[in-house]
């Protein structure tokens, strides 16, 4: 099953059954690194414009093909997000805030053209 906070409305449980299965290889570690130390982070706080690493291994398969021989396949598989910087997030939001107060203060006091 999924953690709760990765998947709260069940989306992607409801893809688990006969074709699909979800393992601790399917798992993916949320973290942010605090006052010297990684701890866990819930999934749903990261927002967009934060620094984040992320780790991502490389998984490759044989798929067997008959007459043809032997189809190799890789792909990546995310393992870690790790929240390292918020900052750009925080500006962004003041500087949002700062604009839309400007604009509610020029509503009312432009002069008739």
């Amino acid at each position: 099953m999924f953690h709760p906070r990765t998947d709260p409305h069940g989306v992607l449980a409801q893809y688990l059954g006969n074709h699909v299965a979800h393992c601790i290889d399917n798992d993916v570690m949320y973290m942010a690194f605090k006052e010297e130390e990684y701890v866990e982070k819930d999934p749903s706080t990261f927002k967009t414009d934060e620094i984040v690493e992320m780790s991502f291994p490389f998984v490759a398969w044989r798929k067997p093909r008959r007459n043809i021989g032997p189809e190799w396949s890789c792909m990546l598989v995310l393992r870690t997000l790790m929240f390292l910087d918020g900052r750009f997030t925080k500006e962004a939001h003041f500087a949002r805030e700062a604009y839309k107060a400007e604009q509610s203060s020029r509503i009312g006091h432009e002069s008739p053209a």
